[in-house]
């Protein structure tokens, strides 16, 4: 687990260029005029995490009121957006968060042109390509967590030029002129090669083929200015189980350093009510030995080793409650998290949840207790409205 985890939770990506600002605001002024249809929806999300260690208790949480717009002038024409307030604050632990802050963010704002096969995208907006439960290698713009309930993700600023072969299979083009992933992972980190900072364009080509009971991807992504590449693959479907996979290879010319990733997992439903889950993760890029891992503290990953696994057992009620338990452990330093987590629809559109993590592990692994204390209670609330 990385010791900044906590620290480093809370976004303040404020800082949206003026031109960008100027830009989104000229798009939607100009497509406003002939509006025939606008749909808005929006989401209250808090949520408080209380540490217990060494007889002492840190409170930190964050509350998130975000409003969703999408105006529907024609058929073929249509602008969306999606702008959040966040207020993040600390209690007793002024290290993890020093400052009560809040602030506004602009997730989304974009307009598409799409016309029978095509789909045209300028502006903000959020690819989203992983297939994997927990590790997703190869959801490059999204922050990624192992636990916690990260609702919020700001997208990049570019343009997608899709075309639908048919109706199940599509091959999209996307061109960033300048990628900062700081915005995307300014504090929590991805398995992804593009957890550093990058000032450079980006051109990546995701297609996806719909084979039996499968969908598949092929991804290809490259960094002009570091030369950065990604190759990658994922499926997801069912045969008889449900299974999924992700293979990531990364490789930089001028470097001439690779990397490998693969995420592997399968999930069942049995006796009506009862769900689990298990997925396998390897990455090369990780630590075979943990006495090392502060070589990786400094940089933004979210995991140190090399290999872990993942179980999850889920009781699916089907009515206002649903509770599970997960186990995550690194398979090399022998240090594993478990929690149970309850959830519970208190009214209609909205839900309660409670999460206990508990930490093991002997000093300098991973999941040691030493880092976040033994335990940590994460409680949070959901409510949608329209």
């Amino acid at each position: 687990m990385n010791r900044f985890f906590l620290k480093k939770i809370w976004r303040n990506s404020t800082n949206i260029k003026p031109t960008v600002v100027i830009f989104y605001l000229a798009l939607l002024f100009l497509s406003t005029p002939l509006y025939s249809e606008i749909f808005w929806d929006g989401r209250f999300y808090g949520q408080t995490l209380s540490s217990f260690k060494d007889n002492s208790t840190t409170n930190i949480g964050t509350g998130i009121l975000d409003l969703k717009l999408d105006a529907r002038p024609t058929d073929f024409f249509r602008t969306r957006g999606e702008l959040e307030y966040a207020y993040a604050y600390s209690e007793n632990n002024p290290a993890i968060v020093s400052n009560n802050t809040d602030f506004f963010v602009i997730n989304t704002f974009n307009t598409s042109f799409s016309r029978n096969d095509y789909e045209f995208t300028i502006g903000r907006f959020l690819p989203g390509w992983g297939r994997a439960k927990v590790f997703r290698p190869l959801d490059l713009f999204i922050p990624q967590t192992f636990y916690l309930n990260m609702l919020s993700h700001q997208g990049i600023d570019g343009v997608s030029a899709k075309y639908y072969i048919s109706g199940l299979s599509s091959i999209e083009f996307l061109a960033i002129p300048s990628m900062d992933t700081g915005h995307i992972t300014p504090y929590i980190s991805t398995n992804s090669a593009l957890s550093g900072q990058m000032n450079n364009s980006v051109a990546a080509i995701n297609t996806e083929i719909h084979l039996g009971t499968f969908d598949n991807n092929f991804i290809f992504l490259h960094d002009s200015g570091s030369e950065n590449n990604v190759l990658g693959f994922t499926c997801k479907g069912d045969a008889v189980v449900g299974l999924w996979s992700e293979l990531y290879y990364g490789f930089n010319q001028k470097e001439k350093i690779d990397t490998f990733k693969t995420s592997l997992g399968a999930d069942y439903s049995f006796a009506k009510y009862y769900f689990i889950a298990v997925e396998y993760f390897y990455d090369e890029s990780g630590m075979p030995d943990y006495s090392n891992y502060s070589e990786l503290m400094s940089l933004p990953r979210m995991t140190f080793g090399r290999q872990y696994l993942m179980f999850d057992f889920n009781i699916i009620t089907y009515s206002e409650m649903n509770y599970g338990i997960t186990y995550i452990g690194n398979l090399l330093d022998d240090s594993f998290m478990l929690y149970p987590y309850f959830r519970y629809e208190i009214f209609k559109n909205g839900y309660l949840g409670l999460s206990l993590y508990h930490f093991d592990g002997a000093g300098g692994r991973e999941f040691s207790p030493g880092i976040l204390g033994s335990y940590v209670l994460n409680t949070y609330l959901v409510a949608k409205f329209h």
